[in-house]
């Protein structure tokens, strides 16, 4: 078991983190019964920067989400990734002001064509 799950808010912390898990992740609700701390962990802070920095950077490879979200943010960049430790720190100044990098970008074409 995993008793502090208990402490959560249903609707502002379990429920986005397992929408995000299953609609934007794309994994398997299974999943955090192996890593139940996943639910542990800041959706703002830690799964999104985590998540969409491996996809911009094109690792999709299947890892398990304690590979994900465990290391240190350093060991995460390096290890996990493969790139600089400031690539990632870089994209999370991005992500801490609100706008996932990719979808500003997006917003800067469509913003763009319509000039």
């Amino acid at each position: 078991g995993h008793p502090a799950v208990f402490s959560y808010s249903i609707d502002n912390n379990l429920r986005p983190k397992v929408s995000y898990l299953l609609n934007v992740m794309g994994r398997d609700i299974t999943e955090v019964d192996k890593f139940p701390q996943f639910l542990s962990y800041s959706l703002e802070k830690r799964i999104k920067p985590r998540f969409t920095f491996m996809q911009h950077s094109g690792k999709l490879s299947p890892i398990s989400l304690a590979s994900m979200l465990t290391p240190t943010d350093s060991k995460f960049a390096t290890k996990v990734v493969g790139v600089e430790e400031e690539e990632y720190k870089r994209w999370q100044r991005l992500c801490s002001v609100g706008e996932e990098p990719q979808s500003m970008s997006l917003e800067h074409q469509i913003h763009d064509k319509q000039v």
